[in-house]
């Protein structure tokens, strides 16, 4: 049975190089600010913080649809660590919470409507590994995940855009 995660914010920075050709793969790095509901978090728990840094890389490619929609299609590796403490603990002891993620997505983009500026729907699928420790107990465990977003993405400047977007993420162990 899946968990599903609450509705999620996420804000979106990443850099790509000058546009290449379609088909041809286009590399990518940059950083998020994710919602804590974006990560995979044992049962029992809480996150110190509300918004977790994430830092990825990856290899995309592009596909035209025709003059205004795009499709593009990545595969990602994605870093997150954050403190987390058991719940029912009175002080709260602190320890560090781990997601790795190798993550495939799915966007589709409307460039149509403004110059700079697209909205666009993004799915993926994951697989997450968590690793942490709780009350003495250390776990390395791994994971399965989705991700559903919706959004606008915003180009900077030639390969650099911001986006800004909405979401659900469903892990199936948390």
């Amino acid at each position: 049975m899946k968990y599903l995660i609450p509705i999620i914010t996420m804000t979106y920075f990443s850099f790509t190089p000058v546009m290449a050709e379609e088909l041809q793969p286009q590399y990518f790095y940059g950083a998020a600010l994710s919602h804590v509901d974006m990560l995979a978090t044992p049962e029992q728990s809480k996150v110190s913080a509300k918004y977790v840094p994430t830092v990825f890389v990856g290899v995309e490619y592009e596909f035209n649809l025709d003059n205004d929609w795009k499709l593009e299609w990545n595969n990602s590796l994605n870093f997150s660590k954050a403190n987390i403490s058991a719940i029912e603990m009175s002080v709260p002891e602190y320890s560090a919470l781990t997601n790795v993620g190798f993550w495939s997505h799915a966007k589709l983009k409307y460039t149509g409507l403004f110059d700079h500026a697209s909205p666009f729907i993004k799915a993926g699928v994951g697989l997450v590994n968590v690793d942490y420790s709780l009350d003495g107990q250390a776990n390395n465990t791994w994971d399965t995940a989705t991700n559903l977003q919706a959004g606008i993405e915003f180009e900077l400047s030639e390969g650099s855009t911001i986006s800004i977007g909405l979401g659900k993420s469903s892990y199936n162990k948390f």
